[in-house]
Order: C-alpha cells, then structure tokens, then sequence
C-alpha cells in the first residue's frame, strides 16, 4: 500500500484522516437533515380567514371512504332531497342572489340549492300592487345546485313603486320557490 506524501514528504496523520472523515459525516447528517425538514409533509392545521381549521395533511384511507360515498350519493341523487311533495317531485330552495336596478333594468339572478340538473323552468314573478309581470328561463347544472339564467327585465316595462321578486323552479324531479326579494324603483 502507498503512503500519499505531502510536500513535506511525509504521509497523512491518522489525526487528519480521522478529522476530514469527521466532517464529511458531519456535512452528510446536516444535508439528510435539511432535506427532510424541507421536504416533509406538513401536519399543521391551519386557520382560514374565517376562523375554521383546516387539516392539510394527505388524505387517509377513511377521508377517501367518505369522498367516495359522497361522490356516490351526489351521482343518485340522493343528498338531494330536501322533502317530496305530495305529487312525488322533491322539493328545493330557490335563492334570489341579486335582484335591483341595474343600469336601465331589473336585474334578478337566483339559483336552486339542492339539486343539480339542466332542463328545469325558472320563473320571475315580479309584483307590484295588482301588476304581475311573469319571465321564465332556464335552469343549467352546475358543480352542486342548478344555475337559473339571469333574468333582465327594461325598468319601463315594470314602472316604479316597491316591487317584489319571487323565483320559483319546476322540473321533472323538483319544484320550489324562493323568499320573495323586496326593491325599489
């Protein structure tokens, strides 16, 4: 076996040997270290802006159970009945989410909580007094309620006075109406 030499001529101290294997180790722990602690999955919970806790570690094999199981119920249509009616449709909340003048029209949007489908009638009856005005639009699925379409309606076809907005929706597997939305013109 050689000796390596240094300029000196003589060999490396087993001192030296030792002291550059100490810190290689040293070195080696402090990067596995580093990397772990940079790398791991945090199990903090965190709180949102509204003050509810939310967990942010990695789902288990129970929260996959339960998404699953939603998932499911979503896909029947089982979570979606909120009551039947006496001629066996569900019965849903409609939600008036707007409804003033906007510009020179009323502008009424609503949508229907509790089940998700296209094809169902939405129908804006507006009142003031003894007039009625009547539109009727659409209904569109969306993630997790139907949409109704946005109604317009040109202020001088209504007049002013204190209106009421009511919106209410019909289909083949549902029907309800809305609180009513009270505005000014």
């Amino acid at each position: 076996m050689h000796k390596i030499k240094s300029k000196t001529g003589k060999g490396l101290s087993p001192l030296m040997l030792g002291g550059t294997l100490l810190v290689i180790v040293i070195l080696a722990v402090g990067s596995l270290v580093y990397y772990h602690h940079n790398h791991s999955v945090k199990t903090d919970l965190v709180v949102d802006s509204k003050g509810s806790t939310v967990n942010m570690t990695p789902p288990n094999a129970s929260d996959k159970q339960d998404v699953d199981q939603n998932k499911a119920a979503l896909g029947s249509g089982s979570n979606n009945q909120s009551g039947t009616s006496t001629d066996g449709k569900r019965s849903v909340s409609v939600v008036i989410s707007y409804a003033d003048l906007s510009g020179d029209d009323v502008q009424v949007n609503s949508y229907v909580s509790g089940i998700f489908e296209d094809g169902g009638t939405c129908t804006l009856t507006l009142t003031n007094g003894s007039k009625t005005v009547t539109k009727t639009g659409q209904g569109a699925g969306d993630a997790s309620h139907t949409d109704c379409a946005p109604f317009s309606i040109p202020q001088s076809e209504l007049g002013s006075g204190s209106w009421k907005a009511v919106v209410s929706y019909s289909s083949n597997d549902a029907d309800g109406a809305s609180s009513p939305a009270n505005f000014s013109l």
